[in-house]
């Protein structure tokens, strides 16, 4: 584990979380716990998995008995998503299904384009133009 949490961005990024932990990893108490906290299978990215290490390490004591982890009231979908849903519906968010996003343009820090296809027609979206920053 230790190996692991010293690792690159570089050594992790093309691997899978079962080509850096062995039978032992996912047959132990912590590789359950945090399998099942993060929803991790076993082919997925060992650097995204790295990175939540890395995010979550001051809960790692806490595991056994889950005394850090904060609940909802309800499920997930009632309490977190439903309300994030209607504000955003509120705040004149248009939510479209059955697109395929093709490409997200990024400046320094965020989005700045969407492109995608809808029943095979291209589409796009400028969300904010480029700026450029002189020193």
């Amino acid at each position: 584990m230790i190996a692991r949490f010293l690792a690159t961005r570089k050594q992790m990024e093309t691997k899978r979380i079962d080509k850096v932990f062995g039978r032992e990893f996912f047959n132990s108490n912590f590789g359950l716990y945090w399998r099942t906290m993060f929803a991790f299978e076993e082919s997925h990215s060992a650097l995204e998995m790295n990175l939540y290490v890395h995010r979550f390490i001051h809960h790692i004591g806490a595991l056994p008995d889950f005394s850090t982890l904060k609940f909802t009231k309800y499920n997930q979908y009632v309490s977190l998503v439903l309300p994030l849903c209607k504000w955003l519906l509120e705040q004149g968010v248009n939510f479209r299904y059955g697109l395929e996003v093709i490409e997200i343009m990024c400046g320094r820090k965020q989005a700045t384009a969407i492109r995608w296809l809808e029943n095979g027609t291209a589409g796009n979206l400028i969300l904010l133009a480029p700026t450029i920053l002189f020193s």
